[in-house]
């Protein structure tokens, strides 16, 4: 196998990062970590090393990026769609760099979505709901349903976050802060089902259950309850560029070929430059 070498300031986590024990250490090791990469076009990356690489259907592409973002997923708000496997984390933290390009009234647009379509069963749901708002919900034969305060700007790139325990009520994250239920619930356990995970939308959705709409750069899940502090710090090193190991300029060696999976031994970390 033939390698080219790379050298350009990182600002989002590789997989060499996500292995990181000072990764580890501030974020827990990630049940699944994904973002665009130009090495396979159709191939949605699982970054964590666990395998749940997904696959590019309908109306995503994968785009050119911008600032720190050197690629998207671009959702076309129509039938876009990347499942990224049977993925079950209690606690769950969920978050995601995204920025929407429309929120149209009166439906729901999917963020990361765990939801067997043909029984309603939701193992968990993080969308943005109709009046463009950050919602989180879980179906277990019984809803409990979460909506967070703030109204979303169409067109800017925002960090975004939840974290749920299934015994107390959820957090939401935007951007540095958290973002105050206004529309509460009684909590409810998650229960495991067998549907795939998927980022942008989810199969079988209803009428009112919609694709994403815009550019997603980013995907976390991890089996974690994080601090506040933790959140922060990782908004910091995702959208600020505030000095973190993981997060410097640095080489690495890539395999040569489209579609290559960056797995462990491709990716060589070389050091740091600049």
């Amino acid at each position: 196998m033939s390698l080219i070498r790379v050298s350009q300031p990182v600002k989002y986590p590789t997989q060499q990062d996500v292995l990181d024990p000072s990764f580890i250490s501030n974020y827990g090791r990630p049940a699944g970590l994904w973002t665009p990469t130009f090495g396979g076009a159709n191939i949605a990356y699982d970054f964590s090393g666990n395998g749940n690489n997904g696959t590019l259907n309908g109306g995503v592409t994968l785009a050119a990026g911008s600032g720190q973002f050197p690629a998207a997923w671009k959702f076309d708000g129509g039938t876009g769609v990347i499942p990224i496997g049977n993925i079950h984390a209690n606690p769950i933290f969920i978050w995601a760099v995204i920025n929407p390009t429309a929120i149209a009234a009166g439906v729901y647009h999917t963020i990361v979505a765990k939801r067997d379509g043909s029984t309603n069963a939701t193992e968990y749901a993080f969308d943005i709901e109709v009046s463009g708002k950050l919602r989180f919900y879980v179906n277990n034969g019984g809803f409990a349903i979460w909506v967070a305060t703030t109204v979303l700007t169409v067109g800017k790139t925002i960090f975004v976050g939840v974290k749920y325990n299934g015994t107390t009520n959820p957090t939401f994250f935007l951007n540095n802060t958290t973002d105050a239920i206004s529309s509460p619930a009684t909590p409810i356990a998650m229960l495991q089902n067998s549907v795939n995970a998927e980022i942008g939308w989810f199969v079988n959705a209803s009428a009112t259950d919609v694709p994403f709409q815009g550019n997603i750069y980013a995907v976390g899940i991890h089996p974690i309850n994080p601090t506040s502090a933790q959140v922060s710090s990782l908004y910091s090193t995702l959208m600020t560029g505030v000095p973190f190991a993981f997060m410097q300029p640095r080489t690495l060696w890539l395999p040569t070929g489209a579609g290559a999976a960056p797995t462990a031994p491709s990716w060589v970390y070389t050091g740091m430059f600049g």
